[in-house]
């Protein structure tokens, strides 16, 4: 009854982001953003009804050139991993690759310049601020709420509408033009996840709850 009383407080990343981002910057070349590849890239479970891949592939399919220099990587594994290939192959999609699970997310984010989540809903969406510690900027759909707790629109990523792909192609043109900026925006913005700045948040309301008694 009374919302006062009512707060909360983020996740934080499970790994140490001020190594993420110092591996991010030397896979650039001695922080010149301009040496990161042209890699669209999508990390996570490939459960279809869950992470949404199948829209994944149909933005590809659309915004895919032939010979345009552009790759989307798509790490993770899955039940549905091989309906998901056969959709590429029906949509006749160029230049992309299944590349199965990995240890090292932090590689992937490092080497590209673009992150796409699609998900029908998330809690969170940690793997968010994990691409965005490594400079790699996100694009995701509206789907769950708390997308617009990690996003400052345009400024360290995109949020676009469920299934608009036009939008989802506008985002990319964006980020293409302003990426050095919202590459930098996204690794500053993450370090508001650290253990450390999440602990403090705890702390402090351990403290404000003790003194209020």
């Amino acid at each position: 009854k009374d919302i006062d009383k009512l707060m909360y407080i983020l996740n934080c990343t499970s790994f140490d982001i001020t190594t993420h981002t110092e591996f991010a910057y030397q896979v650039s070349d001695k922080r010149e953003f301009h040496t990161k590849q042209l890699i669209m890239l999508s990390l996570g479970r490939l459960c279809n009804s869950h992470k949404r891949i199948d829209r994944i592939l149909e933005f590809g399919h659309r915004f895919h050139s032939v010979n345009d220099g552009w790759k989307l990587e798509i790490v993770g594994d899955g039940e549905d991993r091989a309906m998901l290939e056969l959709l590429a192959k029906k949509k006749k999609l160029k230049d992309y690759a299944f590349l199965g699970a990995t240890e090292n997310p932090q590689g992937y984010f490092a080497k590209s310049r673009i992150f796409l989540m699609t998900s029908e809903t998330e809690g969170f969406g940690m793997t968010i601020i994990e691409a965005m510690a490594g400079g790699c900027v996100p694009i995701v759909m509206d789907t769950f709420p708390t997308v617009h707790e990690i996003i400052d629109n345009k400024i360290d990523g995109i949020i676009v509408k469920r299934n608009d792909y036009r939008g989802m192609r506008n985002a990319a043109n964006y980020i293409c033009e302003h990426f050095e900026m919202m590459s930098n925006n996204a690794i500053i913005k993450s370090k508001k996840f650290t253990a450390e700045a999440i602990t403090q948040k705890w702390i402090d309301l351990i403290n404000k709850i003790t003194d209020n008694k």
